[in-house]
């Protein structure tokens, strides 16, 4: 999936934005169903919580409103390209050790490979006010949480730059990428962005 997943709708527009999209829903007991989702186009860029969605069977059906805890997985056909977002909980911590939010919301799937997708979000404001940049979070198979990576901050160096990232990196990695770590703790690759380093991990370890 490409990085940019969705054509951007200001946010004055945020309430027009909304409109059936043909797609799949999958849901939590295994079932799917097919047709079209009232979907917002700024769900690409942001971190949703709603917990409903709109669905129609067809276009001359009723629109039903499902439960988004109900599902586990929606798939939105945009022109050529199929979007995939995920019902998750927000985590921090280690891998072997997390602590996750009390509700779920729903990520886009901004990168994916085998072994974890890389999910994510944009925060867009005041830095005064909020910490505004594209948010990185890890989603690993058979688990229900989004694992915090990194923030590409909007405007400014991340602080503790490649030394804070090579930490990052080696926390994150180790399992599914030694390439990776191996590369940034001799300096052979460096970088203090998260996108940089994704792309690096799709390229190495990513099949």
């Amino acid at each position: 999936m490409k990085k940019q997943l969705l054509l951007f709708c200001l946010l004055s527009a945020l309430l027009t934005c909304a409109r059936p999209r043909p797609g799949k829903l999958y849901f939590t007991n295994g079932t799917m169903r097919e047709g079209l989702v009232d979907f917002n186009e700024t769900w690409g860029f942001y971190k949703q919580t709603g917990n409903w969605v709109g669905f129609k069977a067809d276009s001359t059906a009723a629109e039903e409103k499902i439960k988004s805890d109900d599902l586990s997985r929606m798939e939105i056909t945009m022109g050529n390209e199929i979007n995939a977002f995920v019902r998750l909980y927000t985590a921090q911590g280690h891998n072997d050790k997390v602590k996750k939010d009390k509700k779920k919301s729903w990520f886009p799937v901004m990168y994916h490979s085998a072994r974890v997708d890389f999910v994510g979000y944009e925060v867009v404001g005041d830095i005064r006010t909020s910490t505004p940049g594209t948010y990185y979070y890890m989603h690993y198979p058979n688990t229900d949480y989004a694992l915090y990576f990194w923030v590409d901050i909007k405007g400014m160096a991340m602080i503790g730059g490649k030394s804070a990232m090579r930490k990052t990196v080696a926390e994150r990695f180790a399992d599914i990428c030694p390439e990776l770590v191996k590369a940034m703790e001799e300096k052979d690759f460096e970088s203090k962005s998260g996108k940089q380093v994704i792309e690096y991990y799709l390229e190495k370890c990513g099949s």
